[in-house]
């Protein structure tokens, strides 16, 4: 158990830290993130809450999808599933950056 969490931990640490930070970037900020993601527990807090609105929005924007593809023609099927993607990749963008500036304020506040 104890192993299992420290694996999935560790490996989604790697995944973040990639996605992130990128794999060619600068060590030092590589670095930076590695320490952050060790040491600040509400770091971790913040990127588990991204990625659960992240796949909720996904998930729910697959899920209004299939009774839009049974219930329209084609042509309109895929005009409505395009706007609808786009509609939730704006929303999801926007909630991300107002999340990330109230982020940003509360770290300001406590520093």
């Amino acid at each position: 158990m104890v192993w299992s969490r420290a694996v999935t931990s560790s490996s989604l640490a790697s995944a973040i830290r990639s996605a992130s930070v990128g794999r060619h970037l600068d060590p030092a900020r590589a670095a930076e993130f590695e320490r952050k993601w060790t040491n600040l527990p509400q770091f971790r807090r913040s990127f588990r809450i991204m990625s659960a609105v992240w796949g909720g929005g996904l998930l729910l924007d697959a899920i209004v999808r299939v009774p839009l593809v049974l219930a329209l023609s084609t042509s309109a099927a895929v005009t409505a599933s395009t706007v609808l993607f786009i509609a939730v990749m704006v929303l999801l963008a926007l909630w991300n950056v107002r999340f990330v500036k109230s982020i940003q304020a509360r770290a300001a506040v406590q520093a």
